[in-house]
């Protein structure tokens, strides 16, 4: 017996699928991209924060100059030379040392 040829029709039954396959895609993207920055810690400066940080593990310290912080919209336009970062121990006031990323 011959087969018959599959039609145009017969290959639109997927399209539905691709369809709701892209916009499941690009909205778990584009959700997870909105909340990327969820877990972080913002401090604003000059400022400081009580941040409960794990002994030995290591953690980096960004610095962002444009953000939105509680809502509220942030931009550095200026130099921001001299800028300091000093982390201490709340228990007993003993500074933790930093070291520079290694870019």
């Amino acid at each position: 017996m011959a087969q018959k040829p599959i039609s145009l029709l017969h290959c639109l039954w997927g399209a539905p699928f691709l369809l709701l396959g892209v916009a499941l895609f690009v909205y778990t993207l584009f959700h997870n991209l909105n909340h990327l920055t969820d877990a972080l810690t913002q401090v604003v400066v000059p400022g400081k924060a009580e941040i409960t940080l794990l002994h030995g593990l290591r953690y980096t310290v960004f610095l962002e100059d444009q953000s939105v912080v509680n809502g509220k919209i942030y931009s550095a336009t200026e130099s921001i030379s001299g800028l300091v970062c000093h982390v201490k121990s709340l228990q007993d006031g003993s500074s933790i040392p930093m070291e520079n990323a290694n870019i």
